[in-house]
């Protein structure tokens, strides 16, 4: 049985690589069975054999999205190691960030769009936020900053607004730039160095 399930591995990668695909090109209601196994060059039983309906497939497309991963200590500690100011915190965690934005971009625009009416979806948006938020309040550790501005600085640095800002005409570089700009003037408002 084991050896059943290693062979079958790569064909539910290309299956979930398929459907991430898909879903950035055209949506994730709008992704049908045949069309994942037409990308994944197998046939439609072998995406359903993986994957009973076409929301299962999203935990999996999670997993390969960094800014979806879960934030543990260590993570942390491994983001901040040797930064002592608050906004040098801040600035590795809005520049990593966005950079992840970049890179996954497409699904994320896709989830994020969705996230109301695909139950899965509006769970994976709760865990990006939350994550974000667990960072951020990281960053801030030691500092004044009030939970308001926790979530202000947050909210200025979620995928939308990154998003929002390459869409009126800045490239990638300069939407990141944009957000630090915020998160920096948020902070200066905290009066947090």
């Amino acid at each position: 049985m084991r050896a059943r399930a290693i062979a079958a591995e790569p064909t539910r990668r290309r299956i979930v690589q398929s459907a991430m695909t898909l879903h950035a090109e055209q949506g994730v209601l709008a992704t049908s069975y045949e069309q994942t196994a037409r990308r994944a060059g197998t046939a439609p039983a072998a995406v359903y054999r993986h994957f009973s309906t076409l929301a299962d497939p999203l935990p999996a497309c999670a997993r390969s999205t960094h800014v979806l991963q879960p934030v543990t200590p260590a993570l942390v500690a491994d983001i901040f190691r040797g930064l002592d100011r608050p906004s040098s915190r801040m600035e590795v965690l809005v520049r990593g960030t966005c950079e992840c934005y970049e890179r996954d971009g497409a699904w994320l625009r896709a989830a994020r769009y969705e996230e109301h009416l695909v139950e899965p979806l509006e769970e994976l948006a709760r865990v990006q936020r939350a994550n974000l938020a667990l960072l951020v309040r990281a960053a801030l550790t030691g500092t004044k900053a009030s939970e308001r501005a926790t979530r202000v600085m947050a909210a200025l640095s979620d995928f939308p607004v990154w998003e929002k800002l390459r869409v009126a005409g800045l490239n990638a570089a300069e939407a990141t730039e944009q957000v630090l700009e915020l998160v920096r003037d948020q902070l200066g408002k905290e009066n947090t160095p």
